[in-house]
C-alpha cells in the first residue's frame, strides 16, 4: 500500500510543472490623468500669494490581479510656506500602469524589487504676470508648467503647475491655473516574475 501511495504521489507531482521565479524588468505607462487638490486643508483662503508652495509627491507601486497588473497610487500636497499657512493636498485612487498580456505567457508579477515607495519635493516658482517671468515656458493664470527630472527611484520625470497670479487651489477638477500634477512617467522598474498567478 505504501509503495502505491508513492508511486501515485510521485505521478501527481511530475504531473504539476514547478513554478519558477526569475527577476526580469517591466515599463510602467504614464499616469496622463490631472491630479488636482481642491480641498482647504488650512489656511484664510485658496492663494499661496507666491509663497512657494512646498510641494511634497508620494508615489506607490502595487500588484494587482493575481500579478496580472501594476498599480500606482500617488499622495500629492502643496503647503504656504509663511503667509497664512494656505495647504491642499490629495490621495489617489490606484491607477493601472502596467497589464499582463496574453503574448506574456505563464508570467505574471509575484514581487516588486525595486523599492515600491518613492517620496520627492518638487521645486515651486512664485507665479508672475505674463510678461516679466525670468523663465519662458507654457504658463497658466501667470503660473509656469514645470517638467522636473533627475527624481528619486524610478520616477522620470513629473510635469506640474504650482503657484499662479490668482487662486491657487482648485474648487472643480479642472486643472487650469490651478495648482496640479499634469504628469507622471516612470523609469523600468525591476520585478519577480512566477509562472502561477498569485493568490
Amino acid at each position: 500500500m505504501k509503495r502505491l501511495f508513492a508511486l501515485t504521489f510521485l505521478a501527481i507531482s511530475t504531473a504539476i510543472p514547478a513554478a519558477f521565479a526569475e527577476e526580469g524588468t517591466i515599463v510602467l505607462r504614464d499616469l496622463t490623468a490631472d491630479i488636482v487638490p481642491t480641498v482647504a486643508r488650512s489656511g484664510a483662503d485658496r492663494d499661496f500669494d507666491g509663497n512657494g508652495p512646498i510641494m511634497t509627491l508620494g508615489t506607490e507601486l502595487t500588484i494587482g490581479r493575481n500579478g496580472r497588473a501594476v498599480f500606482a497610487s500617488v499622495i500629492f500636497s502643496a503647503r504656504e510656506d509663511g503667509g497664512d499657512g494656505t495647504a491642499t493636498s490629495i490621495r489617489t485612487a490606484p491607477t493601472e500602469v502596467w497589464r499582463w498580456q496574453p503574448s506574456d505567457g505563464a508570467r505574471f508579477v509575484s514581487r516588486i524589487i525595486t523599492d515600491p515607495v518613492v517620496t520627492t519635493r518638487l521645486r515651486s516658482v512664485p507665479g508672475c504676470a505674463p510678461i516679466g517671468c525670468a523663465t519662458i515656458g507654457p504658463a497658466e493664470d501667470g503660473g509656469l508648467i514645470l517638467t522636473q527630472r533627475d527624481l528619486p527611484g524610478y520616477l522620470n520625470a513629473v510635469t506640474y503647475l504650482s503657484d499662479t497670479t490668482g487662486d491657487d487651489i482648485s474648487t472643480d477638477q479642472n486643472p487650469h491655473g490651478d495648482t496640479s500634477i499634469r504628469n507622471i512617467s516612470f523609469d523600468p522598474i525591476v520585478v519577480e516574475f512566477s509562472s502561477q498567478l498569485g493568490g
